[in-house]
């Protein structure tokens, strides 16, 4: 009589840890300057090509995660993290979601918003600020600066766009021609 009762017990213990999540956990790591300005305040993930708030969670460290499932959100679309911010334009106070923004690891001089959501991503370290230099180098925030760990992969589907896509932005604007 114990065979079979242990037996059921193995088979469900199996069965169990067999069982697929269903989830995607995207982890982030905000640097110390942008913890200490949002802490204790809403962060967003944005699914970029619907412009739909899928999640969001208040900030109480420097570590977080949003848990998503899998089933109900495309792993081909690009998705970003917004906070709220506060600009003006033309003296009146504009509040928006503005986008945390994250080191290429491949160009060391481009910063990303949106990322490609799958499973088994790697930690993405986010930052509101960094400092461009005369060269067009970008400095990151401090206790990133020699933080290895900021130049590692995302994942595979994030290396393909970080490899191959480039930001070219034209200090001057030209018009067509008409052919007259």
């Amino acid at each position: 009589m114990k065979v079979p009762i242990l037996t059921s017990l193995l088979l469900l213990l199996i069965f169990d840890s067999c069982k697929d999540d269903n989830t995607l956990k995207i982890k982030f790591q905000l640097n110390k300057a942008t913890v200490e300005r949002l802490k204790g305040k809403y962060v967003y993930l944005k699914n970029v090509n619907t412009k739909t708030i899928i999640d969001s969670l208040i900030i109480d460290g420097g570590d977080n995660q949003f848990i998503i499932p899998i089933n109900t959100y495309k792993v081909s679309e690009t998705y970003s993290i917004l906070m709220n911010d506060t600009g003006y334009i033309n003296g009146v106070e504009i509040n928006y979601k503005k986008p945390l923004g994250y080191f290429n690891p491949y160009k060391l001089n481009e910063i990303y918003s949106s990322f490609y959501v799958e499973p088994n991503m790697n930690k993405i370290y986010l930052f509101t600020s960094f400092k461009e230099t005369p060269n067009g180098k970008i400095e990151l925030p401090n206790e990133f600066e020699n933080n290895k760990k900021i130049r590692n992969s995302i994942s595979k589907q994030n290396d393909k766009m970080h490899k191959t896509v480039n930001f070219n932005i034209s200090d001057t604007v030209s018009t067509p021609s008409l052919g007259r």
